[in-house]
């Protein structure tokens, strides 16, 4: 991601918390290498997002709930929490998430769990915002 993005961060302090040395570590590896979590864990720091968004659709597109370490639709919440400039001149995308969005939320109705009504309310935002 860093040599797409033409940006080289420093390495990471050994006193940098895990999550900062989580995100310097991912930076560096190949985005087709980035697993459910590490996509997770980027697209809530909003790091790297324009480069791994369309890694994150195509999972999204295979499994609209994936979760990585967390609950069920844990990387779609860390898509649909992503600033609303993201989705601005990006016409074809903004309709490949409202499409995922859409598919979830017919799903998310047989889920149980804290992440339930925070996953349905996000959903739910994003199609009312994207119609």
């Amino acid at each position: 991601m860093q040599d797409i993005e033409g940006d080289i961060w420093p390495a990471a302090s050994p006193k940098d918390t895990y999550l900062v040395q989580t995100v310097h570590r991912l930076r560096q590896v190949p985005i087709v290498e980035l697993g459910i979590e590490d996509l997770r864990i980027l697209l809530s720091q909003n790091v790297g997002a324009a480069a791994i968004l369309p890694r994150a659709l195509d999972q999204l597109e295979a499994d609209p709930l994936a979760a990585g370490h967390f609950s069920p639709g844990a990387l779609l919440c860390a898509v649909l929490r992503l600033p609303q400039d993201r989705w601005s001149g990006s016409g074809e995308m903004t309709d490949q998430v409202r499409g995922i969005a859409r598919r979830a939320d017919a799903l998310v109705v047989e889920l149980e769990g804290a992440q339930v009504p925070e996953l349905r309310g996000l959903v739910r935002k994003f199609l009312s915002d994207h119609p």
